[in-house]
């Protein structure tokens, strides 16, 4: 409020006196820049911070990565190097363009554009997988939640409390596009992401379904309370 009278005196003065007129427009064009520039600073910055937590694992990372994506049924045929090459850029980033269409078409000339983009999309969330679980990890949880979301393939997948040490077989997530136990966001076109298990208002609905043992079983709220939210 305060800005704007100062903004109506400075016009009505600028008549008389064009002197005060350029110095209210260098001042707020200055005050622009500055908030411009401190709010790409504290991002950057907050990028490096995120980058350095995550430089000592960046090995596992790899590891976990090109695991993950040899299990995935379309990239079967692509080069080891490349897979490796992808794995390192996805997980060393979080772009949406660490892996280009380009790059997909190449070793896939015959799939489409559009589903070069969901490909390569799903290269880079598979390999980011990684940090999800390590960052529940380091919270001290000990399960998560499977979300399907709009994901098809995997609906009854949806609120399924499964272990953050263990991905889910094959025969229970019965996703066709991968050859393996996997976690939640892994697959071509997956949709899903982990949701780590906090506290208590973490519950997904009644029945409450679990994973372990090979199997899913239902268990009561008081049992998911003391199995799987972690202790403060």
């Amino acid at each position: 409020m305060i800005k704007f009278l100062i903004l109506i005196i400075v016009i009505g003065l600028s008549a008389d006196y064009p002197a005060i007129l350029f110095l209210a427009i260098f001042y707020f064009a200055y005050r622009f820049l500055m908030k411009k520039k401190k709010r790409k600073t504290g991002i950057a910055s907050f990028t490096d911070m995120v980058r350095k937590r995550r430089d000592p694992f960046a090995k596992d990372a790899i590891v976990f990565s090109i695991n993950e994506l040899s299990k995935m049924g379309i990239l079967m045929a692509i080069p080891r190097p490349v897979i490796k090459d992808w794995a390192i850029r996805s997980i060393s980033s979080d772009d949406r363009d660490a892996v280009s269409v380009d790059e997909i078409r190449q070793y896939l000339p015959r799939m489409t554009k559009r589903d070069a983009y969901y490909l390569a999309s799903s290269i880079q969330n598979t390999c980011r997988v990684y940090w999800d679980l390590k960052d529940a990890i380091n919270a001290g949880c000990t399960h998560y939640i499977w979300k399907a979301g709009t994901d098809a393939q995997h609906r009854h997948m949806n609120n399924v409390v499964c272990p953050l040490n263990e991905p889910i077989p094959e025969y229970i997530v019965k996703d066709s596009s991968m050859h393996g136990s996997i976690y939640a966001g892994e697959g071509y076109h997956c949709l899903c992401w982990i949701a780590p298990v906090i506290s208590d208002l973490d519950a997904p609905p009644s029945p409450i379904r679990i994973y372990e043992n090979g199997a899913i079983k239902k268990i009561s709220k008081r049992e998911f309370v003391r199995r799987c939210v972690p202790n403060k």
